[in-house]
């Protein structure tokens, strides 16, 4: 998806519970449907680190930010300091298709399995 940001043109995908998007203003994020997680991937055409630590057990994610549709519109709340901001020239409409899929496509019990508390991850490791 950073690569489609690049180019600046407008995509959106799903892996599993993930939504990835892209806008044709270069920026790309990746949404999480389960919690409403979401982190930016790319920046007006420039990748951005990812927030992403894996290892056999588990894949840790440092999201940024969470995600609500509200009127339409896509929203994000940051999680450090509550700013919400509408992301605009995004594929909503997509967007919005591809979280009612995934929504319908697994059992509301497999997605609450998604995640782990996280004490749970450094318990393991």
């Amino acid at each position: 998806m950073q690569q489609i940001a690049a180019l600046q043109q407008e995509s959106c995908r799903e892996i599993g519970v993930f939504i990835l998007f892209s806008s044709k203003d270069g920026d790309a994020w990746v949404l999480e449907t389960t919690e409403s997680d979401a982190f930016q991937a790319a920046a007006a055409g420039e990748p951005l680190p990812l927030p992403v630590n894996e290892n056999r057990e588990v894949i840790e994610i440092d999201w940024s930010h969470r995600f609500v549709f509200r009127d339409r519109r896509l929203l994000l709340i940051e999680h450090e300091s509550g700013a919400e901001t509408e992301l605009r020239c995004v594929p909503t409409m997509q967007i919005s298709a591809a979280l009612r899929r995934i929504k319908k496509q697994y059992p509301a019990e497999l997605l609450q399995q998604v995640h782990l508390p996280p004490d749970a991850a450094q318990s393991e490791g």
